[in-house]
């Protein structure tokens, strides 16, 4: 996507670049129509002046770059972007399904990947439609297909991916022996089931996962096996169970992804909270590695602040504030920080600091939330707007909305006192 953005900038200026003058020419027109300052240095960088430049371009840059050529930012030309350049091929894909021949289904996706136009966005077209006719033969084949170098995706495209097919299983009651099939496809368990984290579910398909792989003995990798038995403590939480020890400090997690360290450490803490015992040696441990890594440093905080929120354990979130700032290195921790202004807008309720929270709602932007999580960030804004009016008429809107969710959600942890009384721990 960065490439049609860099394409569409060469057009409009009717000019490649390719030389300092002409990456100079580009900052000049930027400062005149927008009165926004990119340096001819940033130029050269993004636009690969510098041939030995391995440094990805700030998302920053992305969105001036965006506006220059008439978008809100980088994601929302990203967005239209994909819609004009996928709408031709999706016309194509409703045939394909409406003749449900199978070898032009295939042949067909070949030739999409192997020109790469928006195909994540065709590929999520045809699964879903193959979900809603039952197809799940066809779904399994086309995922075993090794024409499609899924490891080749940018994280985006898989995050898309995940995102698209994950959100439609949410509406079908698919039985234990599918839901086999599809874990049993290493490439759908990896790109589906372990990106798209489907906390909306947990009493659902999403949550039976673990007791699926166990029935049918899928041989799942160390780190697969970690991942749903943290997903599995968390069901347990919100259905008012008590929860076991992961034996955190024992496991060997430097291989492991730092978002999957936070949730074992998320249930390692809700379980010490659960037995009164301390979990100090625990956020230690994660101070330590995220002082360790260059990059990605939030992602070792992503779970924590769901503990933190679920158990209204304000020492936490306290805790989580102190050594986490708000800078975004990739796309998808655009989600990362939204989850930190919900953690922040509860703890200016609780130091009932008026002036911050009426700034933190603002900021609080539902387009910018991941899908999987969308719900539990629902919740957690709704208690924070609850607390923090004082208008009866507002409180009684805002308290039918939570109902309503958690009714939906079906988890029993949220219930209509866990709103009214969250703040009187």
């Amino acid at each position: 996507m960065i490439e049609s953005l860099k394409k569409k900038i060469e057009l409009k200026i009717g000019r490649e670049i390719k030389k300092r003058g002409d990456c100079q020419y580009l900052s000049d027109r930027i400062n005149e129509e927008l009165d926004e300052n990119l340096s001819y240095n940033t130029i050269r960088r993004t636009f690969g002046v510098e041939s030995n430049c391995k440094i990805k371009p700030r998302n920053s840059t992305l969105n001036i770059l965006s506006r220059f050529v008439g978008y809100k930012s980088f994601e929302n030309f990203s967005r239209e972007s994909n819609w004009n350049q996928g709408w031709s091929f999706n016309v194509l894909i409703n045939g394909w399904v409406d003749r449900m021949n199978e070898r032009e289904i295939i042949d067909s996706l070949n030739s999409a990947w192997f020109k790469r136009d928006n195909f994540s966005i065709s590929f999520v077209s045809l699964i879903r439609e193959l979900f809603l006719l039952g197809n799940f033969q066809l779904i399994d084949k086309i995922f075993k297909n090794n024409s499609f170098e899924f490891e080749r995706l940018t994280y985006s495209e898989v995050i898309y991916i995940g995102n698209g097919v994950g959100s439609i299983l949410r509406k079908l009651n698919l039985c234990d022996e599918r839901l086999a099939l599809l874990m049993k496809n290493k490439r759908f368990l990896q790109f589906i089931f372990l990106s798209f984290v489907d906390y909306s579910s947990l009493v659902g398909y999403y949550g039976n996962l673990s007791a699926v792989s166990d029935k049918y003995k899928i041989p799942l990798k160390s780190d697969q096996k970690l991942f749903f038995g943290a997903i599995l403590s968390l069901k347990n939480l919100l259905s008012n169970k008590v929860i076991e020890s992961n034996g955190y400090h024992s496991l060997k997690k430097d291989s492991l992804h730092p978002i999957l360290i936070s949730r074992l450490a998320s249930m390692e803490i809700a379980f010490r909270i659960q037995k009164a015992v301390s979990y100090d040696d625990v956020l230690l441990d994660i101070h330590t590695r995220m002082q360790s890594s260059k990059s990605n440093k939030m992602d070792f905080l992503y779970e924590l602040k769901t503990v933190s929120l679920i158990l209204a354990d304000f020492d936490l979130m306290e805790w989580i504030g102190s050594v986490e700032n708000s800078s975004v290195d990739e796309e998808y921790q655009v989600s990362h920080n939204q989850y930190l202004q919900i953690v922040n807008l509860i703890r200016a309720v609780k130091n009932q600091n008026e002036e911050k929270i009426d700034n933190l709602i603002e900021r609080i932007d539902r387009s910018k939330w991941v899908l999987s999580y969308h719900d539990f960030y629902t919740i957690f804004t709704l208690i924070g707007k609850y607390h923090a009016t004082h208008n009866n008429i507002k409180r009684k809107k805002i308290r039918e909305q939570y109902c309503t969710l958690a009714t939906e959600l079906k988890y029993p942890f949220f219930s209509d006192s866990y709103l009214t009384n969250y703040f009187d721990s």
